[in-house]
């Protein structure tokens, strides 16, 4: 009778944890996900990556610099809703990036210096920030990850 009650144990262990896809939760890792091709024409250089962040910490980053501006593509396991919530209400608004619906984050403090996308996906959030080089003449941020938006939305997971 032991046997029989580890047996059911047992079974309703392995069923519990089989609705758990870890593949479904794995998190994006931007320095591996975007590819050179994507970069250079989003006019980066993926030699300057700078990696942050671990998927056990429940997020990832990667950074690079290009001449008018640097482009970090940061993933996480939060929903959008929770990283809209953290950031307060009023605070982003509907944007499109190569074809693809996001949330951008307003702050009036530097309108036209940095721009930050975020974008959900099926492991949680993917978010696009370009931060304009001051020292170079370049359009303002949003317009700077339009155009290198281009490249790399197509390279985060969906």
């Amino acid at each position: 009778m032991s046997t029989i009650g580890l047996g059911i144990v047992v079974a309703g262990t392995v069923a519990a944890c089989s609705g758990d896809d870890p593949a479904a939760k794995a998190l994006f890792e931007p320095c591996a996900g975007v590819g050179e091709q994507a970069l250079t024409q989003a006019g980066v250089d993926p030699a300057s990556r700078v990696p942050a962040g671990s998927a056990e910490a429940g997020w990832q980053t990667c950074a690079w610099d290009g001449a008018t501006a640097s482009l970090r593509v940061y993933s996480a396991d939060r929903s959008l809703e929770e990283f809209e919530a953290e950031a307060g209400p009023g605070n982003f608004y509907d944007i499109t990036v190569a074809g693809r619906a996001g949330r951008k984050l307003v702050d009036s403090a530097s309108l036209t210096t940095v721009c930050d996308v975020a974008f959900g996906a099926e492991q949680g959030v993917v978010r696009m920030i370009v931060v304009t080089n001051p020292g170079q003449p370049a359009p303002d941020a949003c317009a700077t990850l339009t155009r290198m938006g281009e490249a790399i939305v197509p390279a985060l997971p969906a």
